[in-house]
């Protein structure tokens, strides 16, 4: 996974909570480092100012005069010339047809079912192989966690996967679960870890090697939201917690939103400071000090347009800023200063997804030579939920490829987290 960028990378692991707007964090930091990313998919010709070079916008190879299959159109086809369908389960073909190695899997945790009798939260935990071609398996059930969430936050430390608050039967808990990250990218047992100070629902959720970190979020109906951000140290033996304690607060309350770690800072990404409140366009940022605490957070670039219910992932050291209401489909992007971790300018990718996101899941594969960004259920940019799972390939430049239809989770499900493995 990668999401903390402190150090060494073990593959590159890389974490999304997209629930109810919480983002999660891996830290990559002390992780091995898993390779350069080669292009792996189509570029949407735009730049975010990286020294690694942006791309210049030129097709692979194709000729205006090649000639589509029955039945496709150029909007069917991305630039690396892969097609993509809208029909579910057939959507894109099964790695192990062809021969294709399995090189990571994503994760659905969670989140609010519809069905005609009620929305039941859930505790379920559901898997999906990712190939090295684009290709994936199917959606399978893993061990469900020890109580049902929705609205949760998600993230990885590179050994175990938190997923910290959220509603439990219409009432907001202070719930935290875990469980171990295990070989051919599956999870472990789960287990419970210290309870938050306080109930805690649509907050930010990010960690480091030895820290992990709850990001504002919101309590009650109403609902009131909080400024706070909690802080409990990772085990290095088994992965419980210590107790949380506060650290630096936000400058205002945030909920919904968006939450990374990257380049040795915290970041808190749009969202919104009350339930009436309008769309934050803001993005706050803070050191991470030697000891785990934070120091004083500061604004940098603003987002391109206001956002709550949206979901942010860091691969190849860019953060992805993805969906939500005021952009359901839209994916933004921009690379960190190493040193300040300032933002110079966000770049709108040239694609967006074929369906609308919100309050969804969102989970990044990262490996050497291949990346991928994939977005599943949530809201659409109305009132209903929605069941579609898509993916765009990452280019070495940070450019999106097209978005492409995946297998269908199997029913609408709502403020759900989603992690990525590796």
């Amino acid at each position: 996974m990668s999401f903390v960028v402190h150090g060494l990378r073990v593959g590159s692991v890389i974490v999304a909570c997209a629930l109810a707007g919480c983002s999660l964090a891996v830290d990559t930091e002390h992780l091995r480092s898993g390779g350069p990313l080669v292009d792996s998919g189509g570029s949407d010709g735009t730049s975010d100012g990286a020294s690694d070079g942006a791309s210049d916008g030129t097709s692979d190879g194709a000729s205006d005069t090649d000639v589509l299959p029955d039945g496709l159109s150029d909007a069917d086809v991305s630039e690396t010339g892969e097609t993509a369908s809208d029909v579910g389960p057939d959507a894109m073909t099964d790695g192990a047809e062809t021969g294709s190695p399995t090189i990571g899997a994503v994760f659905s945790l969670g989140g609010t079912i519809d069905v005609p009798s009620g929305n039941p939260h859930t505790p379920d935990v559901l898997r999906l192989e990712i190939h090295a071609d684009g290709t994936t398996g199917h959606w399978t059930t893993e061990t469900a966690m020890p109580a049902a969430g929705s609205g949760c936050g998600a993230a990885s430390s590179g050994k175990h996967l938190y997923v910290v608050g959220g509603d439990l039967s219409a009432l907001t808990t202070q719930n935290v679960r875990f469980a171990p990250i295990s070989s051919g990218f599956r999870l472990g047992d789960w287990s419970t870890a210290s309870k938050l100070p306080d109930d805690r629902v649509k907050l930010g959720v990010v960690a480091t090697a030895t820290h992990l970190y709850a990001i504002g979020g919101a309590t009650g109906a109403t609902p009131t939201v909080h400024p706070e951000v909690m802080v409990a140290t990772i085990s290095a033996t088994d992965g419980s917690l210590g107790a949380w304690t506060n650290t630096t607060a936000l400058p205002a309350g945030r909920f919904a939103l968006g939450a990374v770690t990257a380049s040795g800072y915290v970041y808190a990404i749009g969202g919104q400071s009350s339930s009436a409140g309008p769309r934050e366009t803001t993005v706050y940022l803070s050191k991470i000090q030697v000891d785990g605490t934070l120091g004083a957070w500061t604004t940098t670039a603003p987002l391109p347009a206001g956002l709550y219910g949206t979901s942010a992932v860091v691969i190849g050291g860019r953060i992805y800023v993805v969906g939500g209401y005021g952009g359901t489909h839209a994916v933004h992007y921009a690379l960190p200063d190493a040193t300040s971790g300032a933002i110079g300018s966000w770049t709108t990718a040239s694609v967006t997804m074929k369906s609308p996101h919100a309050f969804f899941g969102l989970a990044g594969i990262e490996s050497p030579g291949n990346s991928f960004l994939i977005s599943i259920a949530g809201f659409d940019d109305g009132s209903a939920g929605t069941d579609a799972v898509e993916m765009s390939s990452i280019a070495s430049s940070g450019s999106l490829g097209a978005f492409q239809t995946l297998e269908k989770l199997g029913g609408n499900r709502r403020f759900l987290s989603a992690f990525g493995l590796p």
